[in-house]
Parts: structure tokens; sequence; C-alpha cells
């Protein structure tokens, strides 16, 4: 944003990540602007193809303006995507943006807008340097308010006309999380840990998944959590597999130093 690269977020769930649009996804856009569901609750307008392919270049512009970051939910083999999800109205000076989605409805009864919102959530925090975080709907749409519930996001209250959808106005719901809400370990955590279980259940191999966690950044007591809820062993036992992994030897070595520097009366390593 602003100079950086889109990246590439995965993977999210099943199978799926999210990466950023390409001329060749228009016709995802033109599927979700015919689809009632998306419709009723979405101000989606697609003529056509080209529309479609405009509409992907402004996400690009977007992201390079630095007031949006949208991307699209596909599978990382390759292969068409099922939905989008991003940020409008992101304000970098105030810390502050707008989530939105929608799935197509093969991607739909799948359980992924929670995992979904939850790893966009942690790239606004830890990557964007987000302070508050909003996810609006119509008071109408009950999912959505059980999606916003189930990833932290607490509710607000209620905006009254401030939505307008194809059959006029409704008032909208307004679910936010803010920078030190409970939110921010239990959701990582239960977030990695979701994104980590098919190469843990594919190896059960305690090496392997500690490779896997270092390599997506998840490291110290946050990594030990994981650990411990793949594992389904206790705090102890998951520190034990966590300090005995090859590439936790830094971690290990720190503690070492630091335990022998106490020992010794210093203040530290």
């Amino acid at each position: 944003m602003r100079g950086a690269e889109q990246p590439v977020l995965g993977p999210v769930a099943q199978g799926l990540e999210l990466r950023p649009w390409r001329a060749a996804d228009a016709g995802a856009l033109v599927a979700a602007a015919g689809d009632p569901a998306i419709r009723k609750w979405n101000l989606l307008t697609v003529a056509d193809l080209a529309a479609a392919e405009l509409r992907v270049a402004r996400m690009g512009e977007r992201w390079r303006a630095g007031t949006g970051a949208v991307w699209a939910l596909a599978p990382t083999a390759g292969g068409d995507v099922v939905g989008l999800a991003g940020w409008n109205d992101v304000d970098l000076a105030g810390g502050s943006a707008e989530i939105v989605y929608w799935l197509l409805p093969r991607a739909r009864g799948r359980g992924l807008a929670v995992p979904v919102v939850e790893r966009l959530t942690r790239w606004a925090f830890d990557d964007l340097g987000l302070h508050r975080l909003r996810l609006c709907h119509s008071v109408s749409n009950e999912p959505s308010c059980r999606v916003a519930a189930k990833a932290g996001y607490t509710y607000e209250g209620t905006m009254r006309g401030a939505l307008r959808h194809e059959d006029g106005r409704h008032d909208q719901h307004l679910h936010a999380v803010v920078r030190g809400d409970v939110w921010g370990r239990a959701h990582r955590v239960a977030a990695v840990a979701e994104a980590a279980r098919p190469g843990w259940e594919a190896s059960r191999d305690p090496d392997r998944l500690q490779q896997w966690l270092k390599d997506h950044g998840c490291h110290g007591a946050e990594a030990v959590l994981v650990t411990r809820t793949l594992l389904g062993c206790s705090l102890a036992e998951a520190g034990r597999a966590f300090f005995v992994a090859p590439c936790r030897r830094a971690e290990r070595d720190f503690q070492g130093r630091f335990l022998d520097a106490l020992d010794g009366g210093g203040g530290g390593p």
C-alpha cells in the first residue's frame, strides 16, 4: 500500500487464500452482480466484463492510493474466485477501515466468512497498523451479525437509515474491534491454528509444525498456544515441543542465556 505490493494472505481456510484481483477474474464480479443473495445486501452493479475489468483496475488504484485493500478469495493451487473480502474507507492517518465481503454460492455454508474476517483483521492490525476496524450490515442481515460476533467484533449500536439497498434504506448494525481488545491473542491463535491444521493433520510432525509456524511469523508464546491447540496437550508439553524443534534454536538459546544471567545475578542476556 503506497509503494508496497499487495500481498497474498494465506492459506486462510479449506485450501483457499486471499490474493489480489486480476483482470482474468472479471467473470466472478459479473457473476456476483447477478447473484440475488449478493445483490440483496450489496450495491454491486457490474453490467458486463468490460465494467468488471474496470472495477478490478480501480481496486489496484485504491491500493496504491492507500484508500482500499480488496482481495479475491480463491484456491491456493489456482482456480476460480469464490469470493471477495477486504477493507474500504481505509484511513491510514486516522487508523480505521471498514471490512467488506461476499461469497459466491459454491463457497457458502462452509464456514469461510469468519476465518476470512479474522485473517484480514490480523493483517489490518499487524501489518497496516490500524487502530479501529468496523463491520457494518443491515439489521436484517442476521448471518453477518453472527459472523461479526464469532470474529470478535463488538456490537456498538444501530445507525438509522444508514445503508442503501435495492429495496431502499436500511438501519445498520455497527460492530467494531479496537487494537488491544481481548480479540488480539485469542483470535490470532485460533486463526493460525486453523490455517496450520491441514499440514499438521497430514504430517503429525511437531518439528514440521514449528517450521510452518516460524515461516508464517508465529513465534514465542503464541506459537506455544497454537501448538497446544493442535496437539491437544498441556501447556508444558506444548512448550517442550516448541523448544526442542530445530528451527527454534534461537529462541531456545535466548532462554538459556536469560536464565544463566538470572542465576548469575545479572539483569538479562
